[in-house]
């Protein structure tokens, strides 16, 4: 873009201003937190997979059960959250 001649402030600021990857924000949730909740042989990948269908189904309850208005709030306030769950062991 430099070279091109068409890299100025604007455009930098605009590239500055993008949402990255790593830059979404996240939930970690300790696994000791959720240990007793799940079979012993649940992977992590399907303890995220429950928690990703069960906060969905909840959603979808509280969609249901609310004013329309309160629903446009809830779709408008609604972020995609990535979340990263640390089946590791507190520290503490």
């Amino acid at each position: 873009m430099s070279q091109a001649g068409i890299l100025d402030m604007d455009e930098m600021y605009s590239i500055l201003e993008q949402e990255k990857p790593n830059q979404r924000e996240q939930i970690k949730i300790c696994a000791d937190t959720l240990a007793d909740y799940f079979p012993k042989d649940f992977t992590p990948k399907q303890k995220v997979e429950m928690i990703e269908s069960l906060v969905k189904e909840w959603h979808a309850k509280q969609m249901a059960q609310s004013k329309p208005s309160v629903q446009r709030k809830l779709r408008k306030s609604r972020q995609r959250l990535c979340v990263a769950v640390s089946w590791e062991n507190d520290l503490q």
